[in-house]
């Protein structure tokens, strides 16, 4: 059964795309057959240039920390990320999904960043934790 909420859901993710979204160019990597040699960028799909997406810079979510310190009353985990992410919807890379180890310039800037992992988010979206890159790589 549909969820009541995934056609607001949809429209915010919209209007928020059309506000806070920068270009974005994903470059698809594979691993090379030697082990030992740096992956290469896959021939067989196309590079997707000026793609929107909402960059997040790194966060820590309130109440994060230490779960346990001694002579403190226990705290509460919480989630804390030291990478950068952008969200993105599946509908701008056609039938294709970001997937781990693919290259990301971020247009405005020229950060470039490699795919960490890709998690779901709110539905026909994905957010992409990344690391940066040296410039030069």
């Amino acid at each position: 059964m549909p969820n009541p909420f995934d056609a607001a859901v949809k429209a915010a993710a919209a209007s928020s795309d059309a506000i806070l979204a920068e270009p974005f160019t994903f470059t698809p990597m594979k691993l090379a057959l030697n082990v030992s040699a740096r992956p290469l960028r896959d021939e067989a799909i196309a590079i997707f240039q000026h793609v929107p997406c909402v960059f997040g810079e790194p966060s820590a979510r309130m109440g994060s920390g230490a779960v346990e310190t001694v002579g403190v009353r226990p705290e509460k985990p919480g989630h804390a990320s030291s990478r950068p992410f952008i969200s993105l919807a599946l509908s701008r890379l056609g039938d294709r999904r970001p997937e781990k180890g693919w290259l990301i310039l971020r247009e405005n800037t020229g950060e470039k960043f490699k795919v960490a992992e890709v998690l779901p988010s709110h539905p026909g979206f994905v957010r992409c934790d990344l690391n940066y890159l040296d410039t030069e790589t």
